[in-house]
């Protein structure tokens, strides 16, 4: 079991991201223009509250009540399915689940699930509150999210009293839990189980790929681990945790790579496995001539990668024709002639912000 230990408020750093010319440069190196990368959160925020006995079922609160929760969330509700236990409600970021003695919440990507608390505080008061418990998972790209879990953490314990924990590597995987420290006694009933897996076997099959799927699963694990573990500073020797973050595929394995890369729907498992959790964006690079070699690209916004500089600043070709009906080859022969100008050259800026898997 990992350890865990408190966590207090503290600052957070960020990295300033490289100019935008090393991501126009890379955008160049491969064939063309291309979209301003993009992402989505899928690490899990969870809410999990119990209500004293004695309390109305907080399924008899009414739809009206958990739909302003779930808004307050920053989510909205897409649908719900009711049983004699449970009112389960889809929601456009994951899911909520109403019993008549708990509720547990659960969103992702750029939602405020801690704004939701206040809202619940309006209908359920804080005495009628048996246990809270806020959890919030390392999460990909923490500079985009409006708040950390240390300023979530503070911001409940001034509604009601509790305690922040960490399992795992702060610098690594890990899981921040706040819960209060109100006496409670779970019934008998209710037995909760969560696990958590990193790092899968390599040698379990995914999504039933076929053998040229799982050998290519098997280099991008091995080769995430190389640029995530292995790449250091050049001067002190401390790692820098560099992640991938397009892969470079030839149209032969463009297949492959979708299907290692996408989240599985349809599949019977919508939920993304450890490597679709890295959000590598595959692009097909359809003037390569080797049916086996791809490449991991790091960010170009977060790591150096390569650089492109045009002449005078130029970065469209120029284009000049010679077409004056007095002058040159159009008034002796009735030929128009022209020539195009592009002058440009490129560099690598860090070699380390590329992997490649050369089949010889």
């Amino acid at each position: 079991m990992p350890s865990s230990r408190s966590v207090s408020p503290g600052a957070e750093s960020r990295q300033n991201a490289p100019s935008a010319l090393a991501l126009a440069g890379l955008q160049r190196m491969m064939g063309g223009p291309m979209a301003r990368p993009s992402f989505f959160e899928g690490p899990e925020k969870k809410l999990k509250v119990v209500v004293t006995p004695g309390f109305p079922p907080l399924r008899s609160l009414g739809d009206a009540m958990w739909h302003g929760v779930v808004e307050a969330a920053g989510a909205m509700v897409i649908s719900v399915l009711r049983s004699d236990r449970c009112d389960a409600y889809l929601l456009s970021e994951s899911s909520l689940f109403v019993f008549d003695d708990c509720f547990i919440l659960i969103t992702c990507g750029q939602t405020t699930l801690v704004d939701a608390v206040p809202r619940l505080l309006q209908r359920v008061p804080k005495e009628s509150i048996a246990f809270l418990v806020y959890e919030r998972k390392s999460e990909h790209f923490p500079e985009h999210q409006s708040t950390t879990f240390r300023e979530d953490a503070r911001r409940l314990q001034t509604m009601l009293p509790g305690r922040a924990l960490r399992f795992g590597d702060e610098h690594g995987r890990y899981l921040q839990i706040f819960h209060t420290i109100r006496p409670y006694t779970p019934g008998k009933n209710d037995p909760t189980l969560e696990v958590l897996m990193h790092v899968i076997d390599e040698a379990s099959p995914l999504f039933g790929l076929d053998a040229e799927g799982q050998a290519m699963l098997d280099r991008v694990l091995s080769t995430q681990r190389k640029i995530d573990r292995k790449q250091t500073e050049l001067d002190s020797g401390k790692k820098i945790g560099i992640k991938p973050k397009y892969l470079l595929i030839p149209a032969e394995l463009d297949k492959t790579a979708y299907e290692l890369t996408t989240i599985a729907y349809g599949l019977n498992n919508p939920v993304p496995d450890f490597h679709q959790t890295w959000q590598i964006e595959p692009i097909t690079i359809a003037h390569t001539t080797d049916a086996d070699n791809w490449y991991l690209v790091a960010d170009p916004m977060e790591f150096p990668t390569i650089e492109i500089g045009f002449l005078h600043g130029r970065e469209e070709p120029e284009l000049f024709v010679s077409d004056l009906p007095t002058q040159g080859s159009y008034f002796t022969n009735d030929q128009i002639k022209f020539k195009i100008r592009h002058e440009y050259d490129g560099d690598v800026l860090d070699h380390r912000s590329f992997v490649g898997s050369i089949v010889e």
